[in-house]
């Protein structure tokens, strides 16, 4: 399913949006949240392909940019349609 970005600003708000990076496939993303595998999920983050999404990050969004999106309660995962040219955080950089 595709989305444009100002459809999730509620989900933003309420802290329940996770930007998984092109790297990772969305569906198994979804698959690894959805079975807590909290393995997976620990190295997305600390890698930042998985970025949970605050207003404040999301500030300076193109509100017409479209995502892919799962549901997986509570949360929603997208991805980018275009290749994502975001730089991932370096967990060890300061």
């Amino acid at each position: 399913m595709e989305v444009e970005f100002d459809a999730l600003r509620p989900h933003v708000e309420r802290g329940a949006v996770f930007r998984v990076h092109t790297d990772v496939p969305l569906v198994m993303a979804a698959l690894a949240v959805s079975l807590d595998l909290a393995d997976n999920v620990a190295r997305w983050l600390s890698q930042g392909e998985l970025t949970k999404l605050t207003v404040d990050t999301t500030r300076d969004y193109d509100q017409a940019q479209r995502f892919r999106f799962i549901i997986i309660q509570p949360y929603v995962l997208i991805q980018p349609l275009e290749p994502d040219h975001t730089p991932q955080i370096d967990p060890t950089s300061s």
